[in-house]
Parts: C-alpha cells; sequence; structure tokens
C-alpha cells in the first residue's frame, strides 16, 4: 500500500469523520441540567476521566492536549460549580489532583445517559457487524492517538 496515499486518505476521512463525532454523535445539551456551568465535550470529558479516579492536572491537560494553563481555568470553573476539587498528592506534594464531587458524579452520570441515549438513537440504523466495526475502528483510534506526538507552539507541553 502507498503511504502517501494512506496518509492523504486519513486526512481527507478527518475532516467529515470528526464534525460527525462532535456535533452529532456528542451531542451534551441535557435539558433538564443545571450545574452552575454551560458544559462544554470537553467539561464531560474531564468528568469522564475523573468518573475512573482522581488524575494530576498534568494528566488531565495531556490526556485532552490542551496546555496546563487553560486546563487551570477550566478547573477553576468546575471547582466554583461545585463538580470537582483539587487536592494535594500524598505521594507528591508538589502534584495538584483533581477528584469529582458528589455532585460532579451525579452531572456526569446525566450527561452520560443522555449521550449515550442520543448515540443509540443515530447509530440505530446500522446493522451490528457495522456497530462492531465502529466501536472498533473508536478504539483503534485511541491506541493510535497515544502513540502520537504533536507539535506544539514553543513552550508549551508536548504530549
Amino acid at each position: 500500500m502507498n503511504t502517501s496515499k494512506t496518509i492523504d486518505s486519513i486526512v481527507e476521512n478527518l475532516f467529515y469523520a470528526l464534525p460527525f463525532i462532535h456535533k452529532k454523535l456528542m451531542r451534551i445539551d441535557p435539558p433538564h441540567l443545571s450545574c452552575g456551568l454551560h458544559l462544554s465535550r470537553l467539561h464531560v470529558g474531564i468528568l469522564a476521566m475523573l468518573h475512573d479516579g482522581p488524575s494530576s492536572i498534568s494528566d488531565i491537560a495531556n490526556t485532552f492536549l490542551i496546555p496546563k494553563s487553560q486546563m487551570s481555568c477550566l478547573l477553576d470553573r468546575m471547582v466554583e460549580a461545585g463538580l470537582v476539587n483539587r487536592t494535594r498528592s500524598e505521594s507528591d506534594r508538589r502534584v495538584t489532583n483533581v477528584v469529582l464531587t458528589v455532585k460532579g458524579d451525579q452531572i456526569f452520570r446525566q450527561c452520560d445517559e443522555y449521550i449515550k441515549n442520543n448515540v443509540r438513537e443515530m447509530l440505530s440504523a446500522l446493522t451490528a457487524k457495522e456497530l462492531e466495526v465502529f466501536s472498533e475502528s473508536l478504539i483503534k483510534m485511541k491506541e493510535i492517538g497515544s502513540k502520537l506526538t504533536i507539535n506544539t507552539p514553543e513552550g508549551e507541553d508536548k504530549s
């Protein structure tokens, strides 16, 4: 297979796949949700990550490929809304961990169910085989994404 043509195909398909995933599948505006903050996809992603357990600010920033300064601003708003708390790491006092509050966990569960219902509805026309292939493709994308390095402007962390 021609590597150059494969990369061209990846780039072309990303322009179509990413808007579909972000704008259609990941709708996160539950009408009944009131948490003191307009939740973005990034907020919900952070809640999902913290649902699995506490994480350091650096780990969260690296996962979502954003600068730590932007992450700090996002977390400030999430702390003000009562969704997360910052705590010092017991093993390394220089590290600040972020933990989900009870309210944050409740909001995450509501968003998670809302998103899952939207995705179920959007993907209901697919066959079982198509769903399996789509799921496997997303898993593979996540694996590949963790192997890629990102070129960032000087002064920012590289992941």
